[in-house]
């Protein structure tokens, strides 16, 4: 823009003796400057309160028992139904039974019946149940001390994962299966292999079946059973 009555330059126009050029005129006139909005802060989520833990399923302890059988975490369909080795494909039942260590093969719903028979039934994770498998807290020291208030006469790991965590926590290596030369709790340990439905292999350290390594228990088991009869001489 030229002002009238001044004198015009090749690139813009003299006011009192100022030259503005066009170009940096029109930029001026056409650009706002624009303020930042300032953000918001984002509202902090309320941390929830942490509940107190339930086990999945109570313990079935008592004192002096024959056997305590510890599994590694409870199935989830075993804690749908609230009883333990309740899912499709157990076998616990049945090997529990061919080890002669109960009458018969005893039903899910009958379980709190097993500690009739002198054993009990616990596992190493109490709070979770398996399918949360990157959750699973195992807390060897707090069963230690619940097997160590009971006193069983044995303890046999139900497949070698908890049997393993116990075994480091001892100061051990990691076990195979069968009679271990450690004891746990004060109490002589045996590893079985796993009694789910998942654990179908054609070798178990050695053995065609699973079935052997838990008759081998039970003989153990039933061996502690017969009283001491004093021999004269």
């Amino acid at each position: 823009m030229v002002i009238a009555g001044s004198p015009s330059t090749a690139h813009g126009a003299v006011w009192r003796g100022v030259t503005v050029g066009l170009s940096a005129v029109r930029r001026r006139s056409l650009t706002v400057e624009k303020k930042p909005t300032p953000k918001k802060p984002t509202p902090k989520k309320p941390t929830p309160k942490k509940e107190h833990a339930v086990d999945v399923l109570d313990d079935l302890l008592d004192h002096d028992l024959r056997l305590v059988v510890v599994g590694t975490a409870v199935g989830d369909c075993a804690a749908r139904r609230g009883h333990y080795y309740a899912g499709p494909g157990q076998s616990f039942w049945t090997l529990l039974a061919r080890a002669g260590l109960t009458p018969r093969v005893l039903p899910p719903p009958d379980d709190a019946t097993l500690v009739e028979h002198g054993i009990g039934l616990t596992d190493l994770v109490k709070i979770e149940a398996q399918s949360h498998g990157r959750q699973l807290v195992f807390d060897v020291p707090s069963l230690a001390a619940k097997l160590s208030e009971h006193r069983p006469r044995w303890v046999a790991f139900n497949g070698k994962v908890a049997a393993t965590h116990c075994a480091r926590w001892a100061g051990h290596r990691p076990p195979g299966l069968g009679l271990q030369d450690w004891t746990f709790a004060g109490a002589p340990v045996f590893v079985l292999p796993s009694s789910s439905g998942a654990n179908r292999r054609r070798d178990y350290d050695g053995r065609p079946d699973r079935e052997s390594w838990w008759e081998d228990l039970g003989t153990l088991v039933r061996k502690e059973d017969q009283p001491t009869q004093a021999t004269s001489a």
